[in-house]
């Protein structure tokens, strides 16, 4: 019910499963087909916040538990971007839970990755907010093609902006906070060990902020799963992404 209740009516829920979930009425039918989400208790704690610069639309970033029946406990992290709706609630336009490795976690982040406390960004007027969700998607391409290229440490890092979060890789333990720590994070990948390409694109109506979810492929072509990013346009006009 926790996750259900906060959903957008087109909310996208990104789970395992051979397609996007969209809206409630999906997600509550993908959790119950498990019997172990109604005997399991998740918890999650946001540790940095921020919102575009009409505060219509944000995102919360942090660390979640999943306890199962069992009583073991599965670490891991999630990303959720929020919109207001027309009754003055904040929904989730899209929502992602990400396994971590095991360890210990500061829930506050490295000074200067915090929650922002002022106006920070540029307000763009005279948005058009399709053109930015598909200018922010073409951004997003861009990166994964760079990355076939150049690799995933120097790509993730230029597309990164200055106060990124990304998840790292399959043994990072915490957020990755920083271009370097990000880079750090990736530097012994394969080159071209995997690509991906956006499905749905969203930016905000102030221009500044936006997400993309999509696939990712292996080298070979085949699905390995599903991403999701949220992006933030600079005062230069330029796409980088915020949390990945």
């Amino acid at each position: 019910e926790a996750l259900v209740a906060p959903l957008a009516p087109q909310g996208v829920f990104l789970a395992p499963t051979a397609n996007f979930l969209r809206g409630p009425a999906q997600v509550r039918a993908f959790l119950e087909s498990n019997p172990n989400n109604a005997l399991s208790k998740f918890t999650w704690t946001p540790i940095r916040v921020d919102v575009s610069s009409d505060g219509r639309e944000g995102y919360t970033v942090g660390y979640a538990e999943m306890t199962l029946p069992s009583g073991a406990v599965a670490p891991g992290r999630y990303l959720a971007y929020w919109a207001k709706q027309s009754d003055k609630t904040w929904k989730m336009e899209a929502f992602k839970r990400i396994p971590r490795a095991a360890g210990a976690v500061s829930l506050t982040p490295p000074p200067g990755f915090e929650t922002p406390d002022d106006k920070h960004r540029r307000y763009f007027p005279n948005t058009d907010p399709a053109a930015e969700a598909r200018a922010a998607a073409n951004t997003d391409l861009a990166f994964s093609d760079l990355a076939q290229v150049v690799g995933n440490a120097e790509a993730f890092s230029r597309y990164a902006a200055p106060t990124a979060t990304q998840s790292g890789n399959s043994a990072s333990v915490s957020w990755e906070f920083g271009r370097e720590a990000i880079a750090a994070a990736h530097v012994g990948d394969p080159l071209g060990i995997f690509s991906w390409a956006p499905v749905i694109a969203h930016a905000a109506a102030s221009g500044d902020l936006a997400f993309t979810v999509g696939w990712v492929f292996n080298a070979a072509g085949q699905t390995l799963g599903k991403y999701f990013s949220v992006w933030q346009k600079q005062n230069t006009g330029e796409w980088l992404y915020i949390v990945d």
